[in-house]
Parts: C-alpha cells; sequence; structure tokens
C-alpha cells in the first residue's frame, strides 16, 4: 500500500472512532502508541509512526476528543511490567524517541499527553523507573524536547508493585518528578488514598504549591484548547 493511502485510512479509521466515542460520552484516547517495539505497535518505522501518530491526534481534537502518546521514551517493549533497558540517550533519539520529538514539533497544537510508567532507563537514571525520574521527565522531555503539555503516568498500581513501594509514596514521588496526572485502574479504594496523600504532601510542603500550579495550569491549558 502507498504511504499516502495508508494514512488516509488512518485518518479516516481515527476520524469514525473520535465520533463514536465522542457520541458515547468519552473525550479521551489514551493508546496512541507510538512505540515501535511492542506487540501493539502500528509500525516498526519510527518516522511512519509519528506520521501515523500525528494524523491520529489531529483527527481526535478536529472532533472534541483528547489523546496520549504511549510510552516515553520508548526503545523497548513497554507493556513489560519491570522491564529495564540499558539504551543511551543518543541511541534512544534515533529511535522512538525521535517520533516523540517530532510529535511534540507536530501536535503542540492539539495538547495531545505523554503517557510514561515503570520501566527502567538505567542509562539515564540507575535507581528510578521513568514515571519516577525527574531526569527523564523533567531534565529531558521537558527541557530538553520542550514538551510542555501534560504528562500522565501509566497504571500506578502496577508501578508501585513494580517498585515495591506503596501507591501513596509512588504517587507522590511521580508529580515531583514532573507527571502532572495519575492513572488507578483497578481499586477504587486507592482514588482517595491517592488523594488524600496528594492532598497532604501539598499541605506538609513534600509536593510544593508551585510544582501542583504547573500541573494544574497544563491540564486547564489542555481542557480550553479543545472546548471541554
Amino acid at each position: 500500500m502507498h504511504p499516502k493511502q495508508g494514512l488516509d485510512a488512518v485518518s479516516s479509521l481515527a476520524t469514525r472512532t473520535a465520533i463514536e466515542m465522542r457520541d458515547l460520552g468519552f473525550n479521551l484516547n489514551l493508546g496512541v502508541m507510538v512505540n515501535t517495539h511492542s506487540f501493539y505497535s502500528y509500525t516498526s518505522d519510527v518516522d511512519r509512526a509519528a506520521r501515523i501518530g500525528e494524523t491520529i491526534t489531529k483527527r481526535y481534537a478536529a472532533n472534541h476528543v483528547f489523546t496520549g502518546y504511549e510510552y516515553f521514551p520508548g526503545g523497548g517493549d513497554y507493556t513489560v511490567p519491570g522491564m529495564k533497558l540499558d539504551a543511551s540517550k543518543a541511541s534512544l533519539m534515533d529511535d522512538d524517541g525521535r517520533v516523540f520529538a517530532q510529535l511534540i514539533g507536530a501536535t503542540g497544537e492539539e495538547h495531545p499527553m505523554i503517557m510514561v510508567n515503570a520501566v527502567k532507563v538505567t542509562s539515564i537514571d540507575a535507581n528510578q523507573p521513568v514515571s519516577l525520574s525527574k531526569p527523564i521527565i523533567t531534565d529531558w522531555l521537558r527541557k530538553e524536547l520542550g514538551f510542555e503539555g501534560v504528562v500522565i503516568t501509566d497504571d500506578i498500581e502496577v508501578g508501585a508493585a513494580v517498585a515495591g513501594m506503596s501507591i501513596e509514596d509512588y504517587a507522590i514521588q511521580t508529580i515531583n518528578a514532573g507527571s502532572d496526572m495519575v492513572i488507578i485502574c483497578k481499586h477504587p479504594k486507592h482514588i482517595k488514598a491517592v488523594h488524600d496523600a496528594l492532598t497532604q504532601a501539598v499541605e506538609n510542603g513534600t509536593i510544593s504549591e508551585a510544582r501542583l500550579d504547573e500541573s494544574v495550569r497544563r491540564i486547564m491549558l489542555m481542557k480550553f484548547s479543545n472546548d471541554q
């Protein structure tokens, strides 16, 4: 199939899916898999992955549905909990990192989120998984690549289990590392526990008000950008 024809099909399907999601009352799709090493990947070609991600995001945004890219910085199968990746930053920027760099430049106006999870990139942060790593989220993704949007975690129940931490401590650490939102997938009781822990962390200064305000600003900018 000619690449243009392939992207036309992606655009058509993304449009139909966005409309159906919106009609059912949903306004967010976190399943834009732009990594190239997973069973769920759209393609193994990094430049084509960026074009597919851009096409999906623009069609979803046109139909008032938000999107999120999985998983920064890529370079391996991030669907494997607790995986360790020893690739250098330079090699990652020749791999899936290049996908994210292209998407940050191409879809800034659509305000997509970027998802991080519990994989470790040991060459950059030997101690913490991506979702707890300030060197990866704040220093690399935000400062070096210029991403100004919302960073969201994968399921922190899984991340906390892999890291051997309480879910409350995991939530606090990921916010301080630079994440803006956390996902809790399984146990409703954890929603209140994490909310209480984050509230207390702001009250006692573990999370600064300035750090909280940064996240609130990003989330509100995203919501207002799409009339939501």
